[in-house]
């Protein structure tokens, strides 16, 4: 059995019913991988979920007191007092959602209450493991998972899925550990990929619809769909849950950081993948064009390298020696694209026919697509 462990930026990165958990999942229940979440991490998704719930909870309140007083709407009615408990109601249930979660996922959780102590805070003060130096308090929940790697790793081999630099930095160096930055690389690794072969080998149909879902000319009906029926809304505001910013950037303080896509230039998809439940998958990508806004004090901005100081511009003051910085960028919008309605027992030449028709009722095939992050790419 393979054992993967996720950290909480993992868990943040793809929520709990991305595509890939879903692969992941035909995994789990054929007994060929077990997924190790540790109680901190659940705790810290939980906390930072609910904290950005009720932060959006606010502004949609602030715009409703605003449209009272325009006379817009009126805040007092049962359709939007309705609406604000609805939402209530969800963040209410969002430590609910999380442990049905891990029990139909068969999730492993080591206890916080298992973790070393003596080791945790020898290592408090040696500024030694998950420590960057020494007494650094923040970085205790990185301790805690480390503490739950190193025992772990002792009795069997361990994956661990994370992107933070201190704490994977840290656990390369255990015996019997694997470090990689993204569910996507779980996937690729040679001995999941062979389990997924021989599921899928079992379903013969599901191998000839992967088949036809390759061809160059299914890949380019179904990303001619996306883009010209704006079955995707590109466009808009996204923020550091879904930004990912070129290294020099990630290396320095930024605050309030966000993209806003503008245009959208060209729409890819490849990689058909099986989901199970006769649900399919494409990787998708997007070239857009984008502004890219921070914050950040007026002598971060001037040690960014010239050719980043050249195309953005700041452009007023945001804050007490803070400076708000704007410019023009190109990013890649990455997500998943769902097909559903795919009959198994389409021939190939059968499905290229409904692909060639999607959006029409000559086609039984439905898309749905999501967003997994944006990649800054050129500035300029």
């Amino acid at each position: 059995m393979i054992r993967i462990l996720l950290d909480t930026n993992i868990l943040h990165q793809e929520g709990l019913n991305s595509t890939r958990f879903q692969v992941l999942k035909r995994l789990i229940n054929n007994g060929s991988i077990c997924l190790i979440v540790p109680e901190i991490v659940i705790k810290e998704y939980k906390s930072k979920k609910i904290e950005q719930a009720n932060e959006d909870l606010k502004k949609i309140q602030t715009a409703i007191d605003s449209l009272n007083r325009k006379s817009v709407l009126d805040k007092d009615s049962y359709q939007v007092n309705s609406f604000s408990g609805l939402i209530e109601s969800s963040i209410a249930k969002i430590d609910q959602v999380v442990d049905s979660w891990i029990k139909d996922n068969k999730i492993l959780v080591p206890l916080i209450s298992e973790t070393s102590i003596d080791e945790l805070f020898t290592s408090y003060f040696s500024g030694t493991g998950a420590f960057r130096i020494k007494k650094q308090r923040e970085d205790i929940p990185d301790a805690v998972i480390y503490d739950c790697i190193t025992r772990l790793a002792k009795s069997e081999k361990l994956i661990v899925v994370a992107k933070d630099n201190v704490l994977t930095n840290s656990v390369r160096s255990i015996d019997g550990v694997e470090v990689r930055s993204d569910l996507k690389d779980i996937l690729n690794i040679p001995e999941v990929k062979t389990v997924l072969d021989a599921l899928n080998k079992n379903e013969m149909e599901v191998n000839s619809i992967i088949e036809a879902l390759s061809a160059s000319n299914s890949e380019f009906y179904v990303s001619e769909y996306v883009k010209e029926n704006h079955l995707l809304e590109f466009r808009g505001f996204y923020d550091d849950d879904f930004v990912e910013l070129p290294y020099e950037l990630e290396q320095v303080a930024l605050a309030n950081y966000e993209v806003h896509v503008t245009d959208l230039i060209e729409v890819f998809v490849d990689s058909p993948t099986y989901l199970g439940d006769g649900l399919f998958s494409y990787s998708l990508v997007a070239d857009c064009k984008a502004v890219l806004s921070f914050n950040c004090e007026n002598d971060v901005y001037e040690s960014l390298p010239y050719e980043y100081r050249k195309a953005l511009s700041k452009s007023e003051f945001a804050g007490e020696n803070e400076v708000l910085v704007k410019g023009d960028v190109n990013v890649h919008f990455q997500g998943v694209l769902v097909l559903r309605g795919i009959d198994t027992n389409f021939e190939a030449a059968e499905l290229k026919v409904h692909l060639s028709y999607l959006g029409s009722d000559r086609s039984e095939i439905e898309c749905e697509g999501t967003l997994e992050k944006l990649e800054v790419q050129s500035i300029y």
